[in-house]
């Protein structure tokens, strides 16, 4: 795939004559279909918006069908059928039950394109039962969304927040004479490529930490520096759980 072709997914949700199973029918092109069967455990309210939001999430980040995980919206194009994911992403939508499952639009998808397309699971995009992929999923499973996706870094394995990210861009910005093209990539490269293993856990001045804690509420925060940057990212630590990368920036030692 071209380094700017657009990745474009298409979602149709089908209501089924199985209580409470909703069938959506995706497609990145003639060649790359399916269905996954969205199963709820009793009936419930946007059943077929929740299930579309369900299957797009779970096909771009744990099917990763165009064959990576996603760091940015860019360069994406959902063509939904549900023309309230588009208001989600807008931050628009009154359905404040429905806002969690979409929070992947705003957090690691952020600056995709949207198209409340209509299309219909009978178009040939969507191909012949011969040639779809099956998938199924638990929407129970899906109750407890975060919404960053989980990375694997030398830190350990870590939720990075959209904040993060853009003081990242900001104070990058700030260094260089020219603004970054892609922050995302930039980031991401910075956390989990080689060059991640030279950071170091370290220690603040007190003022600073006692407003770290302030900010953030929590006595188990981290800071780790790369000394090869000076690029400092404050890791928020929970029990049982990965940790959470709050914020990133830079500090002269």
């Amino acid at each position: 795939m071209g380094e700017n072709e657009v990745m474009t997914l298409s979602t149709v949700p089908v209501v089924t004559d199985t209580l409470n199973n909703i069938n959506v029918h995706w497609s990145t092109g003639l060649k790359n279909h399916g269905i996954v069967t969205v199963q709820f455990s009793s009936e419930s309210r946007d059943q077929a918006l929740i299930a579309e939001l369900i299957t797009t999430r779970h096909l771009l980040f744990t099917r990763q069908i165009f064959g990576r995980k996603p760091i940015s919206g860019k360069g994406y194009e959902l063509h939904v059928f549900s023309g309230a994911i588009k208001k989600i992403a807008q931050g628009r939508s009154a359905k404040e039950h429905i806002v969690p499952y979409g929070l992947f639009l705003t957090g690691p998808m952020f600056g995709v394109q949207i198209k409340v397309m209509k299309q219909q699971y009978t178009d040939p995009l969507f191909g012949s039962s011969d040639t779809q992929q099956l998938d199924s999923i638990d929407a129970s499973d899906n109750g407890n969304l975060i919404p960053q996706e989980l990375w694997e870094t030398p830190m350990g394995p870590l939720y990075i927040t959209r904040h993060a990210i853009e003081q990242y861009e900001a104070r990058l910005n700030e260094r260089n004479r020219d603004p970054v093209a892609n922050p995302e990539r930039s980031f991401f490269n910075a956390m989990t490529s080689n060059r991640a293993y030279s950071f170091r856990k370290t220690t603040l001045p007190e003022s600073v930490l006692k407003h770290k804690l302030a900010k953030y509420g929590d006595d188990n925060l981290e800071v780790w520096r790369n000394p090869e940057s000076n690029l400092h990212v404050t890791i928020l630590r929970r029990e049982n759980a990965p940790g959470i990368l709050v914020t990133s920036y830079y500090r002269d030692v």
